[in-house]
Order: C-alpha cells, then sequence, then structure tokens
C-alpha cells in the first residue's frame, strides 16, 4: 500500500474554513477533521494512503472537484 506524506498548516486551514462558513473553526477542530478521515500525525508530517478527504482545505463548500 502507498502512503503519502504531507504537510498540513492547521492554522491557516482552520482560518480559511472559518472565513467561508461564517464561523469560528479551530486548528484542534481541523486535526480531528483529519484524524477522523484517517490521516495520521507523525513527526514528520501527516501519513495517508488517501488524500482525497484532504480536498477539505482547498474546495469551498458548494464546489465540485471536478
Amino acid at each position: 500500500m502507498r502512503t503519502c506524506v504531507i504537510s498540513i498548516d492547521l492554522e491557516r486551514i482552520s482560518a480559511r474554513l472559518s472565513q467561508w462558513y461564517r464561523c469560528h473553526v479551530s486548528a484542534a477542530d481541523v486535526r480531528e477533521l483529519f484524524l477522523a478521515a484517517g490521516f495520521e500525525e507523525s513527526p514528520l508530517g501527516w501519513l495517508t494512503d488517501d488524500l482525497r478527504p484532504a480536498t477539505i482545505a482547498f474546495l469551498p463548500p458548494g464546489a465540485t472537484l471536478f
């Protein structure tokens, strides 16, 4: 199985989600979302075998991937 190591800026994602949803989304909330999506936090970065849940950081509400 392939595993990817990615760097995630929880504070930046939290600010973006807070702006999009017009309510406070903390970095702890974002961490919980990634953990619930199957990401694993490590000293090297976040480990995952599926990058699709990371789209939460890039797509505004209601947007489609394709």
